[in-house]
């Protein structure tokens, strides 16, 4: 480290100390302005307000990189072990101005933080900036530091490596946030009587100061007896827990999160005595004591007789064996063999957090009775210190059961003993939603829109053998993947002290997307933790985010319910079954198109199909795009659902009717679709004047009448006031037609040859001059005396002993371009005395929108042009004849 520090430019000597209160907040650890030289680092600067730092030589004479508590680095001290996360927050300027260079090519700027508490050798380091760019950017950084690099003592430095360059650090604020703050312990199951022959189960637990468990714990703690005496064990030992000599009754743990809080030990000891427990920490700062624990002889030592063994579940029979323990005078202990008694005193002792709900029964052969907290006698009978029994429970609970043999028949004196503590749960939790399906096709009934809310009841259930065939705790079928297996709860019996624990219990709601497959992400938001359960049900309001099917499933919030085992609290299971089919609540609009068949002039032509195109996105109440509405699942589609279009022009009426589909192409891709539509709008069988600046509008709904809502209804064609449609865009159209006319002239001259597009003006067709964008195919065009134009050859017809060449404004290879609604056809002159003429025949069912009625059928079909003759030379016109024109309709 220290050749790394050689190379380094260094802030900042602190030293501090971190002092935390409450719980799950925020806490400042250190601060510091610049505002003052206090401190030894000569490189601060006072009068800006702000440090700034440099690496390579110093320019102040005696300067050197130090390192440690003392120099150079801030030292944060004392940071308490349920310190959840620590944030570094600093205002940092990239260079500045004539007093400091900004930072040269080579440099970087680096945050290193230490808190393994190994004096520097493992940092773990933040790069902040690199190279010379950004001179003068100011920005107020937040770095997170993980929670496995914080410890007791913490180092925290900046660094500038490279060549020389400046950066400005100022408002340096280290926060931390705080789990729980121990308070107590609680050492649970000590106050009755225990047996020199068996151990004794212990429960410890670390409470803050409203008796809350601290399942985040973690720490060292020293157990010790009053006495001196027994020996410390644990069911499953592990590295953390040590037995300090024999017969001590000393033994140190150290609680990691995994523990939740709680400690579970047994005392074994052969000492006929009564003693306390003491549990502390290491520093003596929080210590607490057990109340009395008597152990005796002769005493009853309960043991769990069941394939679950701890785990006790309301309305589910557990078994217990109950042995009257004897320690004989050669110091063999065992079952009392000649205690064959019957007629002990029995009652359940409530625990810390009992809801004090229906009391258990105890079975005996036959016979059956129900407990209470005070001392019965029941003729359970005992055959050679042995009697079992079966704990039927029809509610949840937290008690001992307690036994005393007050006879003196076997002993001079009364014969006690108690059950480890017992800790009844509920089989599982059963929900309920009005009206939802239980079908898994994607055409099951709709029960919401995505993000609607909808009340659920979740309803805390009693065990039933039907219902747990293999008998592991776990309701069947409600801990796998498959939703149509799930044991029916709906029958089962209510556990109506659920809730009213001490303190309070509650359920999680979450959500697995069922269908469309492939989902994997949380969905379900609202009143997912449950509480206010009345008579073990509670209701909640939820919803669920997406389209398609989905199950709910339920959890205990807690890691052990009552003080029960974390194991069992897992088993604590409930599935909804499918819940759906959900729906978009509506379809959000974006990104429309209309592409006029001229782009730069915003023209169209009637009957000419144009492109139109639209993102649709399916979307929930929150606005939150379905990416379940795929597949099946999504009722949008170029053949399902309606997608209707209408247009309107700027002044006139709608066009109600007259906008056809030709073709569309729509698919949903996880909640997102692009439309892709020609069009076209009809014309009308009279000519109109052009429809200036047409908007046209979508409207859409799928097969469940999911609509476009919300801002994408900007649209108003119909006049109401409100917007019905979105808007795709806009284009003049205009009621056209292909056109071409004989002419004549003389020889010795060009001869030009109408060839153009017309629309109606009102009065007349007139060349529509917006049109440069119409094309002809050459192969649609021909002249009699030579053929089609595909052929350059044919561009020259002949003309007596001449012959005269075509040309066009735009001839291409393969088309003729009209400009300004002119295809510009001109015949040279074919010579003096070189007379004749030329015809052209036109075939432009390629155009259909540019058909007319050439043949005065009242039919606007006509595809092929009137012949257009072009002739040179003199023409003798009918003797009659004194004018001509077309006649209009």
């Amino acid at each position: 480290m220290n050749v790394l520090l050689s190379r380094l430019s260094l802030v900042c000597v602190f030293i501090g100390v971190l002092l935390f209160t409450g719980q799950s907040r925020a806490q400042v650890i250190f601060s510091d302005n610049f505002n003052s030289q206090s401190y030894t680092n000569f490189h601060w600067d006072a009068s800006g307000g702000n440090a700034y730092y440099y690496s390579g030589q110093a320019a102040e004479s005696g300067f050197s990189v130090g390192i440690g508590p003392t120099t150079y680095v801030y030292t944060i001290l004392d940071v308490p072990s349920n310190t959840d996360s620590v944030q570094v927050t600093f205002w940092l300027r990239i260079g500045h101005n004539s007093f400091s260079s900004p930072p040269r090519g080579q440099s970087s700027f680096h945050l290193y933080w230490d808190g393994v508490g190994d004096a520097y050798s493992s940092w773990y380091i933040v790069e902040l900036h690199r190279g010379a760019s950004g001179r003068g950017t100011i920005q107020t950084l937040t770095i997170d530091i993980p929670r496995e690099r914080i410890a007791e003592q913490n180092y925290l430095l900046f660094y500038n490596q490279g060549t020389r360059g400046y950066y400005h650090i100022d408002n340096v604020v280290v926060s931390g946030t705080l789990g729980q703050r121990l308070d107590h312990f609680t050492i649970s199951n000590t106050s009755s009587n225990a047996s020199v022959c068996a151990p004794h189960e212990v429960l410890i637990e670390a409470k803050d100061s409203a008796n809350q468990t601290l399942t985040d714990f973690e720490g060292d703690v020293e157990i010790s007896t009053s006495t001196g005496n027994g020996d410390w064990s644990m069911s499953a030992a592990n590295s953390r827990f040590s037995a300090i000599g024999s017969d001590t009754g000393r033994a140190n743990y150290r609680f990691a999160a995994s523990d939740n809080g709680q400690l579970r030990l047994r005392l074994s000891n052969e000492h006929a005595e009564t003693l306390t427990i003491n549990v502390r920490d290491p520093a003596g700062t929080v210590s607490s004591n057990s109340t009395s624990v008597t152990f005796s002889e002769n005493a009853f030592v309960t043991e769990y007789n069941d394939s679950l063994n701890d785990d006790i579940i309301a309305y589910r029979s557990h078994g217990l064996r109950i042995t009257m323990m004897k320690r004989d005078s050669n110091g063999e202990c065992g079952a009392a063999q000649h205690y064959n008694r019957s007629g002990v005193y029995v009652r359940q002792a409530p625990l810390t957090g009992d809801p004090g709900g229906i009391a258990p029964q105890l079975v005996y052969g036959a016979n059956s009775t129900t407990l209470s907290n005070s001392f019965t006698q029941l003729p359970i009978t005992f055959v050679q210190g042995v009697a079992n029994v079966q704990l039927s429970p029809r509610d949840v609970g937290r008690y001992r059961l307690e036994f005393e043999d007050r006879s003196n028949g076997f002993s001079d004196s009364t014969i006690a003993g108690q059950s480890s503590e017992l800790s009844v749960r509920p089989f599982a939790f059963a929900s309920s939603a009005a009206g939802r399906s239980n079908s898994l096709s994607a055409n099951a009934p709709v029960f919401k829109e995505a993000g609607e809310r909808f009340q659920v009841s979740v309803t805390a259930v009693g065990w039933q053998p039907s219902d747990d065939v293999n008998n592991d705790g776990i309701a069947d079928g409600h801990n796998d993947t498959d939703p149509l297996n799930n044991a029916d709860l709906s029958n089962n019996p209510i556990v109506s002290s659920f809730g009213a624990e001490t303190p309070g219990n509650s359920v999680l709601l979450s959500s697995r997307s069922l269908l469309p497959s492939g989902l994997n992400h949380q969905d379900l938001s609202g009143e997912t933790r449950v509480l206010s359960f009345v008579n073990g049900v509670a209701t909640a309001e939820v919803a669920y985010s997406n389209a398609g099917i989905m199950e709910m499933d339920l959890e205990l919030e807690q890691n052990r319910y009552l003080g029960g085992s974390v194991a069992a609290a897992n088993r604590l299971l409930g599935r909804s079954s499918p819940i759906g089919r959900f729906i978009p609540d509506h379809f959000v609009v974006q990104n429309t198109n209309l592409d006029p068949f001229c782009t730069a002039s915003s023209l169209t032509h009637l009957n000419q199909p144009f492109d139109v195109s639209a993102d649709i996105t399916a979307v929930g109440v929150d606005g939150r795009t379905l990416d379940a509405y795929h597949g099946d699942f999504a009722k949008l589609s170029d053949s399902l659902g309606q997608r209707d279009y209408d247009a309107k022009p700027v002044s006139g009426s709608l066009l109600s009717g007259r906008v056809e589909a030709l073709s569309e192409t729509l698919l949903f891709n996880r909640g997102q679709a692009r439309l892709h539509a020609s069009l076209r709008i009809m014309k009308t069988s009279l000519p109109e004047t052009p429809l200036r600046e047409v908007q046209l509008g979508l409207k859409l709904s799928d097969s469940d009448g999911v609509e476009i809502s919300g801002s994408s209804l900007n649209l108003d064609l119909a006049g109401s006031g409100h917007s019905e449609y979105s808007v795709l865009g806009s284009s003049d159209f205009y009621f056209s037609r292909l056109f071409s006319e004989s002419r004549h002239g003389p020889e010795s001259n060009n001869l030009p040859l109408p060839f153009e597009i017309q629309s109606w003006a009102g009065h007349s067709f007139a060349r529509n001059e917006a049109d440069s964008c119409s094309i002809i195919e050459r192969r649609n065009v021909r002249f009699n005396s030579t053929g089609s134009l595909d052929v350059d050859a044919n561009l020259r017809p002949p003309i007596a002993a001449s012959s005269t060449l075509a040309s066009f404004n735009d001839l291409q290879s393969n088309h003729i371009r009209f400009e300004q609604g002119s295809a510009g056809l001109v015949f040279s002159a074919p010579g003096l005395g070189q007379r004749g003429e030329v015809e052209m025949i036109v075939d432009y069912s390629s155009l259909p929108w540019l058909s007319y009625d050439w043949n005065q059928n009242n039919t606007d079909d006509d595809v092929s042009l009137p012949n257009a003759v072009a002739r040179f030379g003199t023409v003798r016109g009918h003797d009659l004849l004194v004018y001509w024109r077309e006649k209009s309709r």
